[in-house]
């Protein structure tokens, strides 16, 4: 890691801990993301930003960083990379990371934030699977597939339902839509 991204480790600005736990024997492991540094102009490139990542606990400490067009994006992107890199190692494989109580079985368990495509892959999957084993599936598996994919469903309008609420602007296609299909 270049310097210039690394010394933006000096001060975390947001960590999160988990607990490694190998049969009686547990240990800290913590997500720590440094503050966003902005980096000059590259040849042939624009300037740029990097956020720098750390994961302590599992051996030697894990170091990474994530780039984005400025701060704000450096710094999701070192959040979806940081729950990526934790997902690849052989503690998460081994069932062997907990956040609390709770043992960490899938990426969404980190609770960061994940790309919107691993979301759409995991239930375009999930049908495929539903439409190729029709035939093969009982009525009883169908029906508890089509259960879990609706409170999947409802759990995502749930956190739409509290996520503030973005106007698009009144000029744009979808703010044109949206006049049309919600009396004000």
């Amino acid at each position: 890691m270049k310097p210039e991204i690394s010394k933006g480790l000096r001060t975390i600005v947001a960590s999160r801990e988990f607990t490694k736990r190998a049969g009686r024997k547990s240990a800290r492991v913590r997500i720590e993301i440094g503050i966003p540094q902005h980096l000059p102009a590259e040849p042939g490139l624009s300037d740029w930003w990097a956020c720098p990542i750390r994961i302590r606990g599992l051996g030697q400490p894990m170091l990474a960083y994530a780039g984005g067009v400025d701060g704000l994006q450096a710094l999701e992107l070192a959040m979806r990379h940081a729950s990526q890199m934790l997902s690849g190692t052989k503690a998460f494989h081994n069932g062997q990371l907990y956040w609390g109580k709770t043992p960490l079985t899938h990426e969404l368990d980190f609770a960061l934030p994940l790309q919107l495509a691993s979301l759409q892959s995991a239930i375009e999957l999930t049908l495929s699977m539903l439409r190729k084993r029709r035939k093969s599936l009982s009525r009883e598996a169908e029906r508890g597939f089509r259960v879990m994919l609706q409170e999947a469903v409802r759990g995502l309008a749930a956190c739409a339902t509290q996520a503030p609420r973005v106007e698009a602007p009144e000029n744009s296609k979808v703010g044109a839509q949206r006049r049309l299909r919600r009396p004000r």
